[in-house]
């Protein structure tokens, strides 16, 4: 989701919304109606700010909000009891999606929940490939390791 940044006086709120979301709200002059702390505030869209690069804190994003895994809304208190009883404490947001805390977090719920990353990498939850089955020989294949001994067809 990107982040556009509005600058009120000294202040440069960054938000995260979706494109939509931004169009909707945001004037043709650039202004935008942001609430902080029950206050209402005018900001104008900072272009430059939006572009210059932010310290990472090296955490990632955690903790992040899974739509993917998300469940009904009416079924949260059960989701929230089932995860525990499989040993993955998770708390879920008003809209039902699980708050992931950190990556193992995230991976040992997806894999009690039977899901995985498509786009894993080391550590994460991946698909697991079963095991293959062993190839069957031809008829014609067999018949060609068989010796006769005396009636009984034994494998070479």
């Amino acid at each position: 989701m990107p982040t556009y940044c509005y600058r009120a006086g000294d202040i440069i709120y960054h938000v995260p919304m979706s494109y939509k979301e931004m169009k909707r709200l945001q004037k043709k002059d650039g202004t935008i109606v942001l609430t902080v702390k029950d206050k209402k505030v005018i900001g104008r869209r900072d272009y430059p700010a939006e572009h210059i690069p932010r310290k990472s804190t090296g955490d990632g994003a955690w903790p992040i909000h899974s739509e993917a895994a998300a469940v009904n809304p009416e079924d949260i208190p059960r989701a929230m009891a089932d995860a525990r009883r499989h040993g993955v404490p998770t708390t879920f947001d008003r809209e039902g999606r699980p708050i992931l805390r950190s990556r193992a977090h995230r991976k040992a719920y997806l894999q009690y929940r039977g899901f995985f990353d498509r786009d894993a990498g080391y550590g994460d939850a991946a698909r697991r490939t079963p095991e293959p089955e062993p190839k069957k020989r031809s008829r014609r294949r067999r018949e060609r390791t068989m010796v006769d001994l005396g009636g009984h067809g034994r494998l070479r």
